[in-house]
């Protein structure tokens, strides 16, 4: 890994993360947040002033879709786990016939909400959609134990 740092797994598969100095961490965002502040402080030291480089503006493209009202397929997406790939193209002509745009630069999507407001996940559209997921008596969704029984 990069800056001396090495990770090891368990036979579990567990990772660890040995820091240059010797110290062992188990948590990859506690390593991070270190990583980062030891940069901030180097770049402080150095002088260097931390400057936010320009965005590059991304040629976002609208994809023409016919739109094509289903429900069913937008609640079945969100319960279908793994297997839900298959339901996506009806998935985006229903939000599409409910006014909302789909965009895509190279292999990415992004979706915009008759509001305005942009969404990059088609599982969270349609989860705000459907409602909150049924619960059972464990307190577990029946989209949780699916996706959880698909591992």
């Amino acid at each position: 890994m990069a800056l001396g740092w090495i990770i090891e797994s368990n036979s579990e598969g567990k990772l660890r993360f040995i820091a240059p100095n010797g110290m062992v961490y188990d948590d990859l965002r506690e390593v991070c947040k270190l990583v980062t502040e030891q940069e901030e402080k180097a770049r402080a030291g150095s002088g260097e002033s931390k400057k936010k480089e320009p965005r590059v503006k991304l040629n976002w493209k609208p994809l023409p879709i016919e739109p094509k009202p289903c429900h069913e397929a937008v609640v079945a997406y969100v319960r279908k786990g793994r297997r839900r790939h298959k339901l996506r193209p009806t998935v985006v002509q229903h939000i599409v016939s409910l006014g909302w745009m789909v965009e895509c630069y190279e292999e990415k999507y992004r979706y915009r909400a008759p509001d305005g407001k942009m969404h990059c996940s088609l599982l969270e559209i349609c989860r705000s959609l459907t409602g909150p997921p049924e619960q059972d008596a464990r307190g577990s969704s029946s989209a949780e134990q699916e996706e959880t029984s698909e591992d």
